[in-house]
């Protein structure tokens, strides 16, 4: 994303973003009052889930939920 003087911010996640997580990136954000730096940037993340599933992906998500829940089953 761009930062409001137009310089590159890059946004990295891993794993699985819930949706309203907030992640904080710390410098990137409104210059500071009468002192030399920048505050923190505050990103949150709003996640879209589509209306419908084909299918074949709900049949995907079904087979890899009950392998998941047997493992878990079985630790």
């Amino acid at each position: 994303m761009k930062g409001l003087d137009g310089h590159d911010i890059v946004l990295s996640r891993t794993g699985v973003t819930q949706p309203g997580f907030v992640d904080v990136i710390h410098g990137e954000g409104m210059p500071i009052y009468h002192l030399s730096g920048h505050g923190d940037l505050f990103v949150e993340y709003q996640v879209v889930f589509p209306p419908t599933l084909p299918e074949k992906l709900k049949i995907g998500q079904f087979l890899v939920f009950t392998l998941l829940e047997h493992e878990l089953l079985t630790e």
